[in-house]
């Protein structure tokens, strides 16, 4: 049973935040019961820390920061935020130097419907007319997310009105300064600024996370604590992706994903002899869900670095790896063996080459580099 707060002893001004926050303590407990992913929701945090991974806490965060910083880093002139109109909820309504109208979504995670979401803001504005700006000019819409959706670039592609497309990511310099970069995904243009922040407005999602299951621990048991530490360290990075990543266990395996059916990796006890394991065979088996690199679909869109990904279905691939850990690759034969669904049994096998094409950034070593394809794939298809 949870420890009782004695809320008569919290001095009056952190009351609330205290009370807020256990709730969410209680929220948390009852979804771990009900089998869902646990994380503490961010409570007046800034950004938040993911793995290596800083991301805005909220797109409560992510908006306060954009409107602050809107002259600076766009140089639009700033008119109104959350202006409701028609059922509608705009998130930074702004003006350019001459008077051009610029509506702006803004978006914490992947979303499939900016898109649609811009296009009722730009109706109802168009319509009403309720600011002092130059109607006679085209309206500007922007969206800003930090990737988006195969789907947010079809809608684009048959709307009749315009778009720019900007994603954002946080970067920490040498120097550990916080910055923000947005990229036009169309013109290449960028813009920076940098993320002021104190520990105190840091949420870190390591913080959070659900204990080892046991039927995991009872998988590592016989490991070395090298091959402990990385099989964790892999665990942690699924965990730490994203807020919807469940941790889904069984009588001899741990998949992490959303559901049954959008699973992105396994973990899965191993099934060698016990001579094997006196050899050093002692891990547990990884299995990734990632792109099958000799298949396409008919699937095209317009953006190349979608393409890549896009036109490939994923196939279940147990990761081939060396016998003392999980980071070591054959440097010749193949390091993914594709499982057909419904099948045992291996029908091909990938080396690391095939997979280039797909990779956007290499992470500290290979393996991260095929969990993070991994994670990717399996948010293009929420």
């Amino acid at each position: 049973m949870p420890r009782r707060i004695r809320y008569s002893k919290i001095p009056s001004e952190l009351r609330d935040i205290v009370v807020q926050q256990a709730k969410l303590h209680a929220k948390s407990r009852q979804r771990s019961i009900n089998g869902q992913a646990i994380r503490m929701p961010p409570l007046n945090k800034l950004v938040k820390l993911a793995g290596n991974t800083w991301e805005f806490a909220n797109e409560i965060a992510l908006e306060d920061f954009i409107w602050d910083n809107l002259t600076a880093i766009f140089n639009l002139i700033p008119l109104e935020r959350q202006r409701r109109i028609n059922g509608e909820r705009c998130d930074i309504i702004s003006a350019s130097q001459n008077k051009q109208l610029v509506i702006i979504e803004l978006k914490n995670s992947l979303d499939r419907g900016i898109v649609q979401q811009l296009t009722r803001y730009y109706a109802n504005l168009a319509k009403n007319k309720l600011f002092d700006v130059d109607y006679d000019l085209p309206v500007k819409l922007i969206a800003i997310t930090p990737s988006f959706h195969s789907h947010n670039y079809i809608d684009r592609e048959y709307s009749k009105l315009n778009f720019d497309f900007i994603e954002f990511k946080l970067v920490v310099t040498k120097d550990s300064e916080l910055y923000l970069h947005l990229n036009n995904v169309d013109t290449a243009q960028t813009w920076e600024a940098q993320v002021t922040y104190n520990l105190e407005q840091v949420h870190d999602i390591k913080d959070y996370l659900p204990p080892v299951p046991s039927v995991l621990a009872k998988m590592i048991e016989g490991c070395s604590d090298e091959q402990k530490q990385i099989i964790l360290q892999v665990r942690e990075r699924f965990l730490c992706f994203h807020e919807r990543i469940q941790e889904i266990k069984g009588a001899n395996f741990v998949k992490y994903g959303r559901g049954k059916s959008n699973i992105c990796a396994e973990i899965r006890a191993n099934t060698y002899s016990a001579e094997m394991r006196t050899l050093g065979f002692n891990q547990p088996a990884l299995f990734l869900y990632l792109p099958i690199p000799d298949r396409r679909t008919s699937r095209t869109l317009n953006n190349d670095e979608l393409n890549k990904l896009y036109r490939h279905p994923l196939g279940r691939m147990q990761i081939c790896c060396s016998t003392k850990d999980w980071k070591t690759f054959h440097p010749v034969v193949s390091i993914a063996a594709y499982i057909p669904p419904g099948k045992r049994s291996s029908i091909g096998g990938y080396s690391m080459a095939s997979f280039a094409p797909f990779i956007i950034n290499k992470a500290d070593c290979e393996l991260n580099t095929l969990v993070d394809l991994a994670l990717q794939s399996w948010l293009n298809k929420l």
